[in-house]
């Protein structure tokens, strides 16, 4: 509820710092249909987003970074843009400027409107996978939200609320509803970014970023850390045991799978070269 109730916030501050995180990359889920306040929501993740009215939804699937006109449905006022149920294959590193930056909007026959950062939409992205990036300069543009399943066909908010969510609400309906979003802004007020523990992001960043016969070969080496283990035959071994993995894997990307399995299980890595050829070590956080 803390980290539901921090985001909420953020999104609708209106305010954009560049040091608030504008982007939710929303795991578990099927994909939301468009955000519509009026219309009925049956997803946790339909849910979450529908109490922001000003906001703009792109079909996540169809979109193109490369397209004339990318952000015409947007206006100078939109407060949340919504990428809904992106693919694996999305290319967060494109919103890296518009996270930054801010946006520019280009509409057929107009001219190009420029928002500053300090009033350019929130951006959340909805997916059923994790968005690709390993580094600083993806982790300090996004914060990721996992939600379960607990709304489903058998289980609807009507069945749980007695009635649509934001469909036909009374006085006191609507102010529990307001008293509710300003208790999200107050919280922020109070206790700032409230970091959590993901339950399955990180590895399915792992699987996403790896391959799921590296990560059993590793898995089964039990590397001990503080030990030093030649790099080549490792990953001699591990394409004699996988060989399908010989006809493409380099040990350029071997390495960066080796580094990324090594943040996974909390550890850091040292790289060196020695008369015996380059070794990889371990090494406790």
């Amino acid at each position: 509820m803390i980290i539901f109730k921090f985001t909420l916030y953020t999104l609708i501050l209106s305010y954009s710092p560049c040091d608030v995180f504008k982007h939710f990359n929303v795991t578990e889920m099927h994909g939301l249909n468009l955000v519509d306040c009026e219309k009925y929501i049956n997803t946790n993740k339909d849910a979450y987003i529908a109490g922001f009215c000003n906001v703009s939804p792109i079909d996540g699937k169809q979109f193109d970074f490369n397209k004339n006109f990318a952000y015409q449905t947007l206006n100078a006022d939109t407060q949340v843009l919504v990428f809904d149920d992106v693919e694996k294959s999305f290319n967060f590193e494109s919103l890296f400027s518009i996270i930054t930056e801010g946006i520019t909007i280009e509409k057929k026959n107009k001219d190009a409107i420029k928002i500053p950062v300090s009033r350019s939409p929130k951006i959340v992205i909805t997916t059923n996978y994790t968005i690709g990036g390993v580094g600083g300069s993806f982790d300090r543009r996004k914060f990721e939200i996992e939600f379960s399943s607990y709304f489903n066909a058998n289980h609807t908010p009507e069945q749980e609320f007695g009635g649509l969510l934001f469909d036909g609400w009374d006085d006191k309906e609507w102010n529990m509803f307001y008293s509710f979003m300003i208790s999200c802004l107050r919280y922020y007020m109070e206790n700032g970014l409230v970091k959590y523990e993901h339950k399955n992001l990180e590895l399915r960043k792992l699987y996403k970023e790896t391959a799921t016969e590296f990560i059993e070969f590793m898995d089964d080496a039990m590397l001990i850390p503080g030990e030093r283990i030649n790099k080549t035959d490792l990953f001699n071994r591990f394409i004699t045991e996988y060989k399908d993995f010989n006809k493409w894997l380099k040990q350029k990307r071997f390495k960066i799978w080796i580094d990324t399995y090594a943040n996974y299980k909390n550890y850091n890595t040292e790289h060196g070269t020695s008369l015996d050829g380059r070794w990889v070590m371990f090494k406790n956080k």
